[in-house]
């Protein structure tokens, strides 16, 4: 049997885990590969899913201009803001290793307050600033 069967280096099963545990807000914006992990982290008991996440493997249920500014976001191209824009989210979770995350932390909109793992298999979990002045837990550890 075994005793781990999540790979904890490929999966953001830390970063959720910190998300669920500080309760922090939707909607999360997330990379493609997280998308799957995500609904089922939220997913209740009966299968359906608590909250929804703007993209997953599910190829065919993503537009193209979803699709098209979140390829801007993960390349850290010109205009990756608008995939911010389209979803509206609260809280961001994110590989470490794209230049999206790198982007975020120069940001004054965002405070990252989780990562795990290293620069090349770690995630990332940031919070909107103005939501950090009002959760006194991590407004004391800051951003990271």
């Amino acid at each position: 049997m075994l005793k781990n069967p999540i790979d904890q280096r490929q999966v953001p099963v830390a970063a959720v885990n910190f998300i669920k545990t500080h309760q922090l807000p939707h909607p999360i914006l997330n990379a493609f590969s997280e998308g799957a992990y995500l609904m089922y982290a939220f997913s209740k008991a009966d299968g359906s899913t608590e909250h929804l996440v703007p993209i997953d493997g599910r190829t065919n249920l993503i537009s193209k201009e979803l699709w098209s500014n979140y390829s801007k976001a993960l390349l850290g191209e010109e205009n990756w803001q608008e995939y911010i824009k389209m979803v509206n989210p609260q809280t961001i979770l994110w590989p470490q290793k794209s230049p999206f995350n790198a982007l975020l932390l120069i940001d004054s909109k965002w405070c990252r307050v989780f990562r795990s793992g290293d620069s090349e298999k770690g995630f990332s979990v940031f919070v909107r600033r103005e939501y950090l002045a009002t959760n006194s837990e991590l407004a004391r550890k800051g951003c990271i």
